[in-house]
């Protein structure tokens, strides 16, 4: 057995050696496992490496061992999991960098090249997960984003995957119980880290260009110290990505310091500390949602906030050739526009407006008029400024669906041009990450028969997170990304406005975020080895078995803190203390200080991001930026004229809404489990089962509170966490079993019996759970699982020619269960019933609200009083509790339960995963390498919260026809009055239609359609030659040239509607409330090539091996929109921007 074999050889000597080695009585050395390094394999002296570490061991692009299936370095071929590595060696030559570069190629994946992280909430508000977090931006088998680990301990992906720090990558596709037990049952994408070098010197240095103008420069140094025994390695990056749309980019800085300490063959130390950092701003990957193309085709109406009108309040609409439109009531027709487009609202936000320009300068005033002192007042109603609607319904004339009420985004490069503006130019991030990794490994016992050995590891990352991301996020309450025209003639002070007919991008409160990040894991693995198939007698067929135990602790702590730019100086209407950026202020430990209240809404902005000129009314320009500093606050008696311009300061205030409470988690996780892998009949059959019992205990942050000044977050005691654990739990499973049913014909046979030896098929299942939420009850009061995800694959591995050809094809079904999240409107629904609760008793919450008087269990209360008081009896608040339960028609104990666990009520989703996976590796000489794979994919939402449906069948028609006995009307369509403020909420109705229903109707149309963006078939190949193989020009053998080939099918972006119910009587609109999941919406099928060249020199008298590659990515692509929405007439709403293709240059040195 020569001195460069995988590390798994010593484990399990390879196919046939073991037994034969038995049979001739030979005597084998302890167990030592020795390997090259990465890439030195002709001139680095062996290393003898941990069974705790993998291998380099390769054939091509193809790594022969992994970490992944047993937590030992072990050979692929023996597990039945759905497991890939990827070399260095593949990226180095095709110029990949970081996730999203990896998943572009392999089967099962999509990295952020193909795939579109996109979601629209009901409020039509997009979000562009491909700017926001592109390194979450993919998926593995249509299900999610996989979980991110760094030598197989749990990070929380703020140091992204990068070339520089790893030695290969392990990627794993569906639930795996035995590396990520608790987590998405997607998969997991494990990261090898890189490591000194403990024989050899080693200096490289690469330099790397782009057409977007980005630039990468890395530097990686190894020294040794102590031959053989002690060596240090430094690595630095700096990273400036450019994008094609301006302005745009992030500068990005790596600096990762290693330490290796082997005192004896049998102690290794390994400790490594990074620091990664990153600021700066991307482009939208998502147009913006078209609010001009509608204007124009309604008319281009104008509005004048000031001028008077036939009713009684002001404010006049103008056609295109600006004449007045008469009528009463010209607000509705901004509003409405006679049914046809509610594109603008005139009844003002409260909010104060933000004017802000391409070069910073901003015009700040309030929404309306005030006959006071108080520049916050807005008591003169009569006059309201036209803005974007929050929920514009731009085309309800068409056959609509929930989903085509949505604006339709910018497809027409005369209104946008998307290969040059950046929309989100006014987003910024600042990102820190540092992070120590520590492992110390003891081996103990070393012989032919045994094998004992301990690892010690810690991992912390300590992460900082600050973001104004406006267009990358969808948010509730806000319009973002909406491109609208400014048609307002006139500002409240009677001037011109300057900015009328210039379009704009609506932004309402943009919101700041800090997200610090503290996590620390400390785990021990224990490796125990008995190979019996060296021994001579009987015992030989009890074969080899290996152990792997461990004990993970982990220590995650997150928090966020929120904040709004706001008016935060003291003025005469605007005293100390007063609170300027808290919108909602439910969760707060003490509501009634004057500083935690809710702000006044006009300390608060709606922004008009200005885009362009008054001419065409089209973009020509990105969004200029929102400085803080101090601008003048228009306010004033619109009626008489008596405006004020007062100097007011605009800074960032805290905003308690989102910020601390339960947006604050600590969370301790102890995890054990246990791996066996067992060698049987000479190897003929290999068996692996992992278990594992996962328990977390977790507590969220006090209630959060500001300083008195109302401007700041009271960090002392935000930080807190509350006394109570909430304890979940959970066990997981793993098994697989390869079976080489001709594992036994000898290696010398005929050629013809002898490839035989090299077939094996496979099986295994494995699971996942998820125990980040708390336990939870559903619509009907009783408990719901843990969200589980269960896979199964099973198939077969063909290897050729002495490993040089290796075929897998492979059959998958994963399953998602109890998955929360559902994007039904489980809290909304739930108000119907329960809301504040009056019976006396101390531990039920009491937090009605102004708009939410409807609430059954507090009505009922009332009614079950008034009724007693009336009759003369008097009730105990459990005589009370029974007869408004009987009222509810609900049993006192659901009742109960529901109001005691409110909070944690929710809803359940399943998907389903299917399909093939089929990969090929090949390598005929070792100056070609051949890599391909095919996958025909199904992923489909099965149910959507089943139990919400139930809910509404039970509760809708009783809701509907209830009678309030003391009124007698109907409780459905009654407006009860707040206690607190004298005035009347909202109907039952009106919270259904407006608040329930839409997010409903969407959610179920979800159910059986298959999940968007979804390729039913993808082919993915590439090569790459040196042509050193076939000349020996001193040229030409220098170089090697390379590509790849990636199709996928037509992708689906939605389903067409079926008509129920056919016409609407009074509209005539056809509604689709399902859609028809035997008639999917395609998108378009996609073909991308890549070309790569390389030459390989020696510079500075052979001193340093250089090697410069040409890259072109997406050779033929020139740049398009590609459309990823569509509605349910088969209509696109929502775009992409496909970038044209992109040239790289990368110039590497080692010396």
């Amino acid at each position: 057995m020569c001195a460069a074999q995988s590390r798994a050889q010593a484990v399990r000597p390879a196919p046939g050696d073991a037994p034969e080695s038995a049979r001739s009585g030979e005597k084998d050395s302890p167990v030592r496992i020795q390997t090259t390094l990465p890439g030195d394999a002709d001139n680095e002296d062996p290393v003898e490496m941990s069974v705790f570490e993998v291998t380099a061991k390769k054939r091509g692009y193809y790594a022969e061992s992994t970490m992944a299936g047993t937590r030992l370095n072990s050979s692929i071929e023996d597990l039945g999991a759905a497991i890939t590595v990827i070399t260095t060696e593949q990226m180095d030559d095709f110029g990949m960098l970081d996730i999203n570069d990896i998943f572009n190629f392999e089967v099962g994946t999509e990295g952020a090249g193909t795939f579109t992280d996109v979601s629209i909430d009901a409020n039509g508000s997009v979000s562009d997960g491909n700017m926001d977090s592109p390194g979450t931006a993919n998926r593995v088998r249509g299900l999610g984003n996989p979980n991110q680990t760094f030598g197989n301990f749990e990070t929380s992906g703020r140091t992204p995957l990068d070339r520089l720090l790893l030695d290969g990558v392990e990627i794993t596709r569906g639930p795996s119980s035995i590396i990520a037990g608790l987590g998405n049952p997607a998969g997991t994408i494990n990261s090898i880290p890189a490591t000194p070098h403990l024989t050899r010197n080693r200096n490289k240095a690469q330099v790397r260009l782009d057409g977007n103008n980005g630039f990468r420069e890395s530097l990686d140094v190894s020294r040794v110290l102590v031959k053989g025994r002690l060596a240090v390695r430094a690595q630095q990056m700096f990273w400036h990505q450019g994008f094609q749309r301006k302005p745009s980019g992030t500068d990005a800085e790596l600096y990762n310091f290693m330490v290796k300490y082997q005192p004896s063959k049998r102690t290794v130390f390994n400790v490594a500390y990074s620091k990664y950092k990153i600021s700066g701003n991307r482009a939208n990957v998502i147009t913006p949602a078209d609010g001009i193309t509608p204007w124009r085709e309604r008319g281009e109406y104008t509005w004048d906030p000031l001028e008077p009108n036939l009713s009684s309040t002001f404010g006049a609409a103008y056609d295109r050739n600006g004449n007045k439109i008469p009528g009463q009531a010209n607000t509705n027709y901004m509003t409405n526009n006679g049914g046809l487009a509610r594109m603008f609202q005139t009844s003002g936000r409260g909010t104060s407006l933000l004017f802000v320009d391409r070069d910073g300068s901003i015009l700040w005033m309030s929404p309306r008029g005030t006959e006071t002192d108080n520049a916050f007042a807005n008591d003169q109603t009569l006059y309201n400024y036209a803005m974007v609607a929050q929920q514009p319904v731009l085309d309800p004339n068409l056959p609509v669906s929930t989903t085509s009420r949505y604006p339709v985004g910018v497809h027409d490069q005369s209104l946008y041009d998307w290969t040059s503006i950046n929309i989100a130019a006014t987003d910024w991030f600042y990102q820190t990450n540092d992070t120590i990794l520590a492992r110390l490994t003891q081996t103990f016992i070393e012989t032919p028969r045994q094998y004992l050995a301990v690892d010690l590891g810690w991992f912390r990352e300590d992460s900082t997170s600050y973001s104004k991301m406006l267009m990358g996020k969808s948010k509730k309450n806000q319009t973002s990304s909406f491109l609208g025209i400014d048609i307002n003639r006139k500002l409240y002070d009677g001037s011109d406005n300057p900015n009328y007919l210039r379009p704009y991008l609506a932004v309402n409160q943009d919101l700041v975020s800090e997200n610090p990040l503290l996590n620390d894991t400390f785990r021990t693995q224990m490796a125990y080895k008995l190979d019996f198939r060296r021994d001579t007698g009987w015992t030989r067929w009890l074969g080899l078995h290996q152990v792997t135990a461990y004990h993970e602790y982990k220590q995650f702590e997150t928090r966020r803190y929120n904040y709004r730019h706001a008016l935060t100086d003291e003025h005469p209407w605007l005293p100390a203390g007063t609170p300027r950026g808290t919108s909602n202020n439910q969760e707060v430990i003490n509501p009634d200080l004057p500083w935690n209240q809710i702000s006044n809404t006009n300390t608060r902005n709606y922004a008009f991001y200005y885009m362009g000129d008054a001419i065409g009314q089209n973009v020509d320009y990105s969004p200029g930026t929102l400085t803080p500093g101090q601008y003048d606050y228009i306010w004033g008696n619109v009626a008489t004229g008596l405006i004020h311009h007062e100097p007011a300061y605009l800074g960032l205030a805290a905003d308690l809404a989102g910020s601390g409470g339960t947006n604050n988690s600590l969370k301790i996780t102890k995890g054990m489990g246990a791996v066996l892998q067992s060698h049987l009949v000479r190897d003929g059959v290999v068996v692996t089962a992992g278990v594992r019992r996962d328990r977390v205990f977790q507590k969220d942050g006090v209630s959060p509170q500001l300083l008195p000044d109302g401007l700041t977050h009271d960090f002392a005691w935000d930080n807190r966490w509350v006394d109570k654990w909430r304890l979940n739990s959970g066990t997981t499973h793993a098994e697989g079993v390869v079976v080489k049913p001709a594992a036994w014909i000898d290696a010398n046979a005929p050629w013809y019996l002898r490839w035989m030896r090299q077939v094996s098929v496979f099986y295994n299942q494995s699971d996942s759970l998820d125990l980040n939420y708390d336990p939870a009850i559903n619509l009907a009061g009783q408990d719901i699982p843990n969200p589980t995800g269960t896979g199964k694959d099973y198939g077969f591995t063909l290897r050729l020619f002495n490993n040089r050809l290796i075929m897998k094809l492979n059959r998958y079904e994963n399953r998602t269960q109890n998955q929360r999240g559902t994007a039904a409107p489980v809290g909304r629904v739930l108000l119907f019933d329960i809301y504040e609760v009056d019976y006396e008793d101390e531990d039920l919450p009491d937090d009605q609200t102004a708009n939410r008087t409807f609430s059954l269990n507090k009505i009922a209360s009332d009614w079950v009083k008034q009724q007693a008081l009336a009759a003369g009896e008097t009730l105990t608040p459990t005589e009370i509790f029974n007869r408004v339960a009987a009222i509810m028609q609900m049993t006192p104990e659901r009742l109960r339960t529901l109001q005691l666990y409110r909070t944690r009520v929710t809803e359940v989703d399943e998907g389903l995963a299917k399909g093939y996976e089929f990969e090929m590796n090949w390598a005929p000489t070792d100056y070609l390498n051949l890599r391909f794979n095919a996958s025909k994919a199904e992923a489909r939402n099965i149910t959507v919260a089943p139990g919400f449906a139930a809910y509404l069948e039970e509760r809708l028609e009783f809701w509907q026809n209830l009678i309030d006995p003391l009124t007698g009307a109907r409780w459905w369509t009654s407006a009860y009055v707040n206690e607190a403020t004298g005035l009347p909420g909202q109907t039952a109705e009106r919270w259904f239609n407006d608040s329930v229903k839409p997010d409903w109707d969407l959610a179920k149309q979800r159910e059986g359609i298959p999940r968007d963006n979804v390729s039913e078939y993808t082919v993915k190949f590439l090569a790459n030659m040196r042509l050193s193989g076939i000349t020996n020009h001193p040229i030409l053998k220098a170089v090697d040239v390379g590509g790849s080939i990636r199709w996928q099918s037509k992708i689906g972006i939605g389903n067409y509607g079926i008509d129920l119910d056919g016409p609407d009587p009074v509209t005539g609109q056809i509604v689709h409330t399902k859609l028809d999941p035997t008639r999917p919406v395609w998108g378009e099928s996609t073909t991308i090539v890549d070309f790569n060249v390389g030459y390989r020199t020696k510079l500075w008298r052979n001193r340093v091996a250089a090697r410069f590659q040409f890259a072109i990515a997406n050779a033929f692509e020139d740049g398009r929109l590609q459309a990823v929405r569509a509605d349910s007439n088969g209509k696109p709403y929502v775009w992409r921007i496909i970038d044209p293709r992109q040239f790289n240059f990368i110039a590497t040195f080692e010396f």
